[in-house]
């Protein structure tokens, strides 16, 4: 319901702005090919497209990513890098170096501008995604524990198929391909970022489940530098 009221007091088009500006909807133009741009839908695009108008409901179901957006796990992780290293774009390469040595740089030519807002904003945004992973009721704090440092991270848990309105979900009665998918996003250290992650784990069941201990192993194997934690 906190994302709903949000997403009416801002707007449509406000909303769908401010979804822009993070990145979604248009190519990361990461150095290798073949990126998707994924959807965010408009009034326009719908009318387009189904040949209906936009509802209520329609940005609502947009505020919590349901309905028609589509984004790629690639605009997640950029979005998250935005977001920890405090509106400044980081544009992400396949591989900057080998052995120490950088190799030819290569030109981002899809570079989105800054985000410029008030340090009140990120501290509210940073203390939230680690509530998320070490309040008693956040839905990540089984992943950041026992680390020496500190995870800021959200998960998340999308649904495959629809619900009737008389249908429950039941996962044990479900085949293994309609299972929720897994997602979680963070960065650490929360106080001073080194590394942004997104994470899916096609029905892999919800984030907490899932995609999150995954990606506190990878967090933790990267600011450690020893890969060989992900192997226990």
């Amino acid at each position: 319901t906190y994302f709903f009221t949000q997403a009416n007091l801002l707007g449509q088009q406000a909303f769908i702005r401010s979804l822009r500006e993070f990145g979604f909807g248009s190519l990361v133009s990461i150095d290798v090919p073949n990126e998707k741009s994924g959807v965010i839908p408009t009034p326009e695009w719908k009318a387009k497209r189904f040949r209906q108008e936009w509802f209520a409901g329609d940005t609502v179901n947009l505020s919590i990513g349901q309905g028609y957006l589509l984004v790629t796990p690639l605009q997640m992780a950029a979005a998250t890098a935005l977001v920890a290293m405090r509106g400044k774009v980081v544009a992400p390469r396949l591989l900057v170096g080998v052995d120490g040595k950088a190799i030819a740089s290569w030109e981002h030519h899809n570079a989105l501008p800054d985000i410029s807002a008030d340090a009140r904003v990120w501290d509210f945004i940073n203390s939230s995604l680690v509530s998320a992973m070490y309040h008693d009721e956040g839905t990540g704090v089984n992943s950041g524990r026992n680390l020496p440092y500190i995870i800021a991270g959200k998960t998340g848990t999308a649904q495959v198929f629809s619900l009737r309105e008389d249908q429950e979900y039941e996962a044990r009665e479900l085949n293994q391909n309609l299972l929720d998918n897994s997602l979680f996003v963070g960065y650490a250290p929360a106080d001073d970022p080194r590394i942004a992650i997104a994470v899916i784990i096609e029905n892999g069941g919800s984030g907490s489940k899932a995609a999150a201990p995954l990606a506190a192993r990878v967090i933790d194997a990267h600011l450690r530098h020893n890969f060989a934690l992900l192997l226990q």
